[in-house]
Parts: C-alpha cells; sequence; structure tokens
C-alpha cells in the first residue's frame, strides 16, 4: 500500500512538473533544437505518466486529504528521528553549559560522556527523549501542514493540483 501511495504521490510530481514547465520558441536555433527534442520525448513522457497513474486502487492522483495524511506522517516522523539522533548531542552540550568543576578546568566533551555512562550507563545519553521526540514530532507537523495548507491556498489557479 506504501508503495502505491509513493507511487501516485511521485506521479502528482511528475505531472506537476510538466504542467509549469515553460514553452520553448522555434524562432532561434536553440529554441528549434529544444523543441525538437521536446517532441522526439513527448511519446516516452507520455508512456511514463500512463504507467504511473496506472498504479494505485483508483487509478489516479492522491487526493488532498491522502497528501495531507502523507505530509503529516512524515513532519511526524522526522521530527521524532532527528529528536531521537541529536539527543545524545543536545544533553552533551547541555552538561558542559551547567557544568561546575571544582578542579578550574571547563568540562569537555569526553568527560562528560564518560560522566553520564558511569552514572546511567549507555543509555543515559537518551535521557529525556520522549519529551523531545513529542515536542519534535508536533513542532514539525503543525510547520508542515500550515505551510502546505499557505502554500495551496497562495496559488494563482488552486482549481489545477
Amino acid at each position: 500500500m506504501l508503495a502505491g501511495v509513493y507511487q501516485q504521490l511521485v506521479a502528482h510530481a511528475y505531472t506537476s512538473a510538466f504542467k509549469a514547465a515553460p514553452s520553448t520558441s522555434s524562432s532561434t536555433p536553440l529554441g528549434a533544437g529544444a523543441a525538437q527534442a521536446s517532441s522526439t520525448q513527448a511519446p516516452v513522457q507520455q508512456q511514463q505518466q500512463q504507467q504511473l497513474h496506472a498504479g494505485g486502487a483508483r487509478g489516479g492522483l492522491l487526493s488532498t486529504a491522502e497528501i495531507m495524511v502523507i505530509q503529516t506522517g512524515s513532519s511526524m516522523l522526522a521530527g521524532a528521528t532527528s529528536s531521537l539522533i541529536t539527543n545524545p548531542l543536545d544533553l552533551i552540550k547541555t552538561r558542559i553549559q551547567v557544568a561546575h568543576r571544582h578542579e578550574g578546568q571547563p568540562a569537555t566533551f569526553r568527560s562528560v560522556i564518560t560522566e553520564i555512562v558511569a552514572e546511567d550507563g549507555p543509555f543515559g545519553l537518551f535521557r529525556g527523549v520522549l519529551p523531545r521526540m513529542v515536542n519534535a514530532a508536533l513542532w514539525g507537523t503543525c510547520m508542515v501542514t500550515v505551510y502546505e495548507f499557505l502554500r495551496r491556498a497562495s496559488r494563482k489557479e488552486p482549481d489545477q493540483e
């Protein structure tokens, strides 16, 4: 199912790119060459479009609701993944910023890591990752959803999707 949705999303992007492509003029030699090249590629492009549109349950493009669901899920996954990956570095950075060394030496990256691993084990580097993942997932979802809504609302011809 996910492969079919991806195929439909690619088909939508593919057809949108050709709708927005500028036409070339054959009044100049460069324009004539471009027009000739585009006329020889047209049957191949039509065949590719038909193959891409043939996939999926309905055999057509995705609806706006389906696209919004995909974008929402993708933004949540991206936010959660980025938080999971960057949490150890953020934890170390915060510990370095608030560290008070009695010996007069500033905290180093290595000393903070060894301290965290000694106290809590390797999973100590992921302390606080769940709230950070939820925060990033929700923030990313709101940002992408609002951006896509505004992008669609600001189109000059909204009925061409």
